[in-house]
């Protein structure tokens, strides 16, 4: 037993008395025939001597050796592991003994070898107390102290954000030193630092990861989130694109603005959106690039496509002719491609493009201007050739002397004369030679009118001309009893006759002594291109001829003058290449007089036509101007326009150049004319009567000075 041992005196015999010695310091007692010793130390042995006393007998002893129970084998346990609410361990069991578990708190059991704590608070410790317990020994007990595990942190989540194939969220609350346990319920789940990514699914597909984290000494904590792969994103569509000056546009034919674009461009270029419309800029001429456009939608895969554009290349410039200086600009001509149009500018005057010709005009002379020809096409740059040019320098009019008359001819003289200058002379009789600055006309019969024209010409220099109208000597007079005059024809001479005639002199057309209408138009020469003639009652006046510009003007000795020029828009046109004014057909003629009879009439005919081409008055100083449409149906080739009406002395008088009608006829022009015969024919009745009874006058008032 503990502490001792028991025994019992079998024959033992209530008459008789019984007397006990314990060795080692033991103490015994009794009960009866029941011997106790106690006092003993665990597994030691000690002796007991009882002795019988009974009265007449001999004291009788015995003794008995006996052994306290030893120390019993304390349970063996093992490592505790902790649980949520408390704790658990195993023991090492010993065959025929018997284990008794207690606790200061909670509750344990004993299973098999494995004592369980439960009931305890989060992070509460007991103490658990194992016995075991044995027939041939002392109880031994094993105590085991552990606490419960904290209480684990639950881990919190970001919101979910959809990937083509699953989503990702974050552990907000990630703990490096925990361990963290993901379960996928569809997918696969992995762990990237505190990133947690969902694979494998469809588009749009759901699925929920559960995360559990475990840390020493704390409780296992989970959580979970839920989240969807992102749906099938829509791929933007493109339109053709179209090439700009460095770039291209193109559209997208599929936009949606509650999608959101993102541009990316290749090669350096720029990029920009406008609505559906996307234009790149920043390329070389005809460069290649590409530009790529991502849509993208909450909830949706991003959907990228890829547009292949190109710029506009650079345009071929229009290959132009060496420029031709004219009398206010100079022209040059251009190669004109089909399908080109092009654009004509001027730093200076005024250009235009006719055909495939640049003409320049409006500049003084002399002036240099550059003219910028672009050409422009659908498909390329617009490219530009400039070309430069000069306007031909002020040419020197010749000056000419009055006409010497000579036997068969006359001789004029170039005042001005330069040998830097090359001079070209013609007449309209006879024949005319030049010796350095003399003119000499001969080959004339007496007193033969004729008009000698000179133009001046040098490089670079506008060709000025002027015309004299000279008259050989007249023969020696022949004596006769009545002096008479004949009729004015276009050569004019003077001729004795002894039979006195009334025949009125016939003067030019539309004077106020002239036999009326067109009639008198056959009595007048018709004048070359750049010369002129001018008549004082039929009588030819010596006059010269000069060009400057697009003007050329007739300056009589009698002090009438003439100016004649074409316009067009109210601009003077240019000379023709010899100095003589040109007019199309249903252009315009702009003709000044001076010197004329103050508020006279003034008459515009064209000999060829026998035409009136129109009519003015003369203002107080004897001066008119008037703008000459000239007809549609006027046939192209020579013409002369002849300026009929009085002078201040109430002569008739008549002024006359050459002019030049270029172009076609005009098809509906005839319809026209022939409205306006009776009206013609009309106003040359009443020209003709006035014509008639001015000759008349003027003859009676001659003769009665003669007479006196």
């Amino acid at each position: 037993m503990d502490g001792g041992y028991r025994f019992t005196i079998t024959n033992y015999d209530t008459a008789q008395s019984y007397a006990f010695v314990q060795a080692g310091g033991a103490t015994v007692t009794r009960n009866g025939d029941t011997l106790t010793v106690s006092g003993l130390a665990a597994g030691v042995t000690s002796v007991t001597t009882v002795t019988v006393s009974n009265p007449g007998y001999v004291d009788a002893s015995a003794t008995e050796t006996g052994s306290s129970l030893p120390d019993g084998q304390a349970p063996v346990a093992s490592v505790v592991t902790r649980t949520d609410d408390g704790f658990s361990f195993t023991i090492t069991l010993v065959p025929g003994t018997s284990y008794l578990v207690t606790s200061g708190a909670g509750t344990v059991t004993l299973s098999g070898s494995t004592v369980t704590v439960t009931g305890l608070p989060a992070g509460a410790s007991t103490t658990v107390h194992v016995t075991a317990s044995t027939p041939d020994a002392l109880d031994a007990s094993t105590d085991v102290s552990e606490s419960a595990l904290l209480a684990g942190v639950p881990p919190v989540f970001s919101a979910p954000s959809g990937t083509p194939d699953g989503y990702s969220f974050t552990v907000t609350n990630f703990d490096a030193n925990a361990s963290y346990a993901l379960v996928a319920s569809a997918g696969s789940a992995t762990l990237w630092g505190s990133t947690v990514t969902v694979t494998g699914l469809a588009p749009g597909a759901a699925s929920t990861v559960t995360v559990t984290v475990s840390h020493a000494g704390w409780a296992e904590s989970a959580a979970a989130q839920s989240g969807n792969a992102l749906g099938t994103g829509t791929a933007p569509v493109f339109s053709v694109s179209t090439p700009l000056a460095g770039g291209y546009r193109f559209t997208i034919t599929n936009y949606d603005p509650t999608e959101t674009y993102t541009l990316a461009q290749a090669d350096g270029a720029s990029v920009t959106r406008d609505g559906d419309t996307v234009t790149v800029t920043g390329l070389a001429a005809g460069a290649s690039s590409r530009t790529t456009v991502t849509a993208s939608r909450a909830g949706q895969v991003d959907s990228s496509a890829t547009r292949t554009g190109t710029s506009l290349p650079h345009g071929a410039a229009p290959v132009a002719s060496a420029a031709t200086s004219t009398a206010d600009g100079f022209t040059f001509t251009i190669n004109v491609t089909p399908g080109t149009s092009y654009t004509v500018t001027s730093d200076q005057g005024t250009v235009v493009l006719s055909g495939s010709t640049v003409i320049v005009s409006g500049l003084p002379a002399g002036a240099t201007t550059t003219v910028h020809v672009t050409a422009s096409t659908p498909d390329a740059l617009d490219a530009t050739t400039a070309v430069s040019g000069s306007v031909l320098l002020a040419g020197a009019t010749p000056r000419l002397s009055s006409p010497v008359a000579t036997a068969g001819g006359f001789v004029v003289t170039i005042t001005n004369y330069s040998a830097e200058f090359s001079y070209e002379v013609s007449t309209t009789a006879g024949t005319v030679m030049r010796d350095v600055n003399v003119i000499t006309v001969t080959g004339l019969v007496p007193s033969a009118w004729a008009v000698v024209q000179v133009v001046a010409t040098r490089d670079g220099y506008v060709p000025a001309g002027a015309s004299a109208t000279g008259q050989s000597l007249a023969p020696a007079p022949t004596a006769t009893s009545t002096p008479t005059v004949t009729p004015i024809t276009s050569n004019p001479t003077s001729t004795p006759t002894s039979t006195p005639t009334t025949t009125p002199a016939q003067t030019s057309p539309g004077g106020s002594s002239s036999q009326g209408g067109t009639s008198a138009l056959t009595h007048l020469q018709e004048s070359k291109p750049g010369t002129a003639t001018v008549t004082d009652d039929g009588t030819p006046v010596s006059s010269t001829l000069s060009s400057s510009g697009g003007t050329v003007k007739v300056v009589a000795h009698n002090g009438l003058t003439l100016t004649v020029a074409a316009q067009q828009n109210g601009s003077t046109l240019p000379l023709g290449a010899d100095g003589v004014v040109e007019v199309g057909p249903g252009g315009q003629l702009w003709v000044t007089v001076t010197g004329f009879g103050q508020q006279s009439g003034v008459t515009f005919w064209s000999i060829g036509d026998q035409a009136q081409l129109a009519a003015a008055q003369t203002d107080a100083t004897g001066a008119a101007a008037t703008s000459i449409l000239v007809p549609a149906d006027l046939a192209p080739g020579v013409r002369t326009l002849v300026v009929s009406g009085v002078d201040a002395q109430g002569r008739t008088v008549t002024m006359q150049v050459g002019i030049r009608v270029t172009g076609t006829r005009s098809a509906s022009a005839g319809s026209s004319a022939v409205s306006s015969w009776w009206v013609w024919l009309l106003a040359a009745l009443l020209l003709l009567l006035v014509g008639w009874w001015f000759v008349i006058a003027r003859r009676r008032r001659r003769e009665d000075e003669r007479a006196a």
